[in-house]
């Protein structure tokens, strides 16, 4: 299942005038326009549900349909996120089951330390630098950034058209990417690159909550790294958003 396309068309010109607008001073009107454009299309880029709230919220603060105000860089960010999406080829669902599968990925986070990704034995750490919990930034971004994480790995190892278990202990961060969106904007961004990820390989994440005592990646997130030989490589760079707070160890 895919959009039409003139329906593709349409949604890609109309994102084009609203970022092409001057000073940016929208309506409500057009806001509202595209929030309706973009709710619907969801069906098919489940995973751009994350981009929704800073355009849901911006809307409350027209006092009517006519009235302009400055749009925030989330609601632009949100559009471009969606202009990118829709300019990539691809981004079908298809209506066949995909197969769901199970690479043994656990994932944890603990604020004093840093972000652990277990895949079976094997383990990778990234060590949280001075200042990462400044602004909203807290243990919740930290577990959702860890998922981030996981989802590069099973990128960079060419997953695609699957549903993949994913375990961690954050029942919040499992809500958020349930729901496809935080209102916390540091977690909700991070949700909103995970989409990007996961959207051209038809991938989609099935997080799973386990206890912290039974998580396999809780010890490694509290600097306990285990035998030498059993560290994993990272088959990708840190993204240019993660490097001023984390170091690969």
């Amino acid at each position: 299942m895919s959009l039409p396309d003139k329906k593709h068309i349409k949604l890609l010109s109309k994102l084009d005038s609203f970022l092409s607008i001057p000073s940016s001073l929208v309506s409500r009107c057009k806001c509202s326009s595209l929030h309706g454009s973009l709710q619907h299309i969801t069906f098919n880029f489940r995973e751009g549900r994350s981009t929704l709230p800073p355009l849901s919220s911006f809307i409350l603060r027209f006092r009517n349909d006519f009235s302009l105000c400055h749009a925030l860089c989330s609601v632009f960010d949100s559009a471009r996120w969606w202009k990118s999406i829709l300019s990539t080829p691809g981004g079908s669902c298809s209506l066949v089951p995909c197969c769901s599968i199970d690479p043994g990925i656990w994932v944890g986070a603990s604020s004093s330390w840093g972000i652990s990704l277990v895949m079976k034995e094997y383990r990778s750490v990234s060590h949280l630098l001075p200042g990462w919990d400044c602004d909203d930034r807290d243990i919740g971004w930290a577990e959702s950034v860890a998922l981030q994480l996981a989802i590069l790995w099973l990128v960079g190892n060419r997953f695609s058209d699957c549903n993949v278990m994913v375990r961690g202990n954050n029942m919040g961060v499992i809500g958020a990417l349930n729901k496809g969106h935080s209102w916390n904007s540091s977690c909700n961004a991070t949700i909103h690159r995970m989409a990007s990820c996961l959207v051209p390989f038809n991938i989609s994440l099935v997080p799973v909550y386990v206890a912290s005592s039974e998580n396999r990646a809780d010890s490694v997130s509290h600097s306990i790294l285990g035998p030498h030989h059993l560290h994993l490589g990272f088959a990708f760079k840190l993204p240019s958003e993660l490097s001023h707070f984390l170091s690969h160890v």
